[in-house]
């Protein structure tokens, strides 16, 4: 992290976020919390600052195979995996304390160390449109941040976005499992 970022912070929320930070957020979201004037000041301020991190990418191991994460949302729905680097949790919480952990916590456990971020049981922390607004957050902090996120829930969450990736199983009309990565089938299990 440059040394010029650390020295420019600016309070949200009583938190203090740096310029980077500043980014992930729409000028609605920040005009929330901070006010309409300061908002469109604060961005016009993080749009001039230049921060591109390298991407960082993930290796998602599962019983028949491995698939590298690209930065940015990934789903993975009733497969046992494992995930290096070692992933960071998104901060537990429901609903509305859930959306402000994307939005204020996740971004600054990523300025102290850049990992990919795991986000567990998505569809059981936030519901509706809740669900599309907290992968909105996470497709934006993982274009500013460069780094992957991992999401699980249910099969239902997959058409609810553009994923990266998906890793999921599937059961044909006989009851037999088949993981499909990607659309496509990969191994069908007993």
């Amino acid at each position: 992290m440059a040394r010029e970022e650390v020295d420019m912070s600016f309070e949200v929320c009583g938190e203090r976020v740096t310029l980077t930070h500043l980014k992930v957020f729409r000028e609605g979201e920040l005009g929330y919390l901070v006010g309409n004037v300061k908002a469109r000041k604060l961005l016009e301020i993080a749009r001039r600052h230049v921060a591109v991190p390298p991407p960082l990418y993930a290796t998602l191991t599962f019983r028949t195979g491995r698939l590298t994460l690209a930065p940015g949302p990934s789903l993975v729905s009733g497969v046992k995996f494992v995930i290096m680097p070692e992933p960071m949790e998104a901060p537990m919480g429901f609903g509305s304390e859930f959306i402000r952990a994307l939005l204020l916590r996740v971004p600054k456990m990523l300025e102290i160390s850049r990992a990919p971020i795991l986000v567990k049981d998505l569809d059981e922390r936030v519901k509706g449109e809740g669900v599309k607004y907290a992968l909105d957050i996470m497709e934006r902090v993982a274009r500013v941040y460069r780094v992957p996120f991992i999401v699980t829930g249910s099969l239902t969450l997959l058409g609810a976005w553009s994923w990266r990736h998906s890793l999921v199983r599937v059961y044909d009309k006989w009851g037999r499992s088949l993981i499909l990565v990607d659309g496509r089938p990969v191994d069908t299990l007993p």
